[in-house]
C-alpha cells in the first residue's frame, strides 16, 4: 500500500511553486521513501503514457480541484492561497472574494493576489507574516486536495508505482 506521509515545498524564482510530494512506499521486505516531483507548467503527456493526459494539469494549483482551509471551500488551491495573502494584509476581509464567487479563474485569483492586483485595492502585504505562513498555507492546501480528490490521489499512486518500478 502507499501513504502519503508528508508534502515538501520548494520555492523556484518568484512566482512559481514546486511541490515533491514525500510519499512511503510499503513492500513485504521493507519501508523505501520514494520523492515525486511535477511541475505545474508542464504540457499534456502523450496518450502513449501509463499517467492520464492531464495528470500534469490536474495536479497544478491552478485546476478546478476544490480545497477547504479554515472553514471555507476555494474553487483551487490558487484561489485559497491568494486568499490567505489577504488574511496577511491591511484587508482582510478581500479574502472571503475568492471563496465567494467574485473571483471565478484561477488566473484571476493569481492576478489578484499580486502585488499590482493588490495596489489596485490598495491593499498592503504584510511581508513578514506572510513569510512566516506560506509554506504553512500550501501545505495545507495540498493535502485538502489529495483529501477531497481521489483522482488526485490515484495519480499520484499511479506515479509512485510507475516510480518504484524504475528503481
Amino acid at each position: 500500500s502507499i501513504q502519503f506521509n508528508s508534502i515538501q515545498i520548494y520555492s523556484y524564482r518568484k512566482y512559481y511553486l514546486s511541490l515533491i510530494f514525500s510519499l512511503s512506499l510499503f513492500n513485504k521486505k521493507n519501508m523505501n521513501i520514494t520523492v515525486l516531483q511535477f511541475h505545474s507548467k508542464a504540457k499534456k503527456l502523450p496518450k502513449t503514457h501509463v499517467l492520464p493526459e492531464d495528470a500534469c494539469r490536474r495536479l497544478s494549483n491552478f485546476s478546478e480541484d476544490s480545497v477547504e482551509y479554515e472553514g471555507h471551500v476555494y474553487p483551487s488551491v490558487e484561489h485559497a492561497y491568494q486568499a490567505q495573502k489577504y488574511m496577511c494584509s491591511n484587508h482582510p476581509e478581500y479574502a472571503c472574494k475568492f471563496y465567494d464567487g467574485t473571483v471565478v479563474s484561477s488566473i484571476d485569483a493569481r492576478k489578484m493576489g499580486s502585488k499590482s492586483g493588490m495596489k489596485a485595492v490598495e491593499t498592503t502585504l504584510d511581508i513578514a507574516k506572510w513569510t512566516e505562513v506560506n509554506e504553512q498555507v500550501m501545505e495545507a492546501l495540498i493535502s485538502s486536495k489529495m483529501e477531497r480528490s481521489e483522482y488526485i490521489r490515484q495519480i499520484l499512486t499511479l506515479s509512485a508505482e510507475l516510480y518504484r518500478d524504475w528503481e
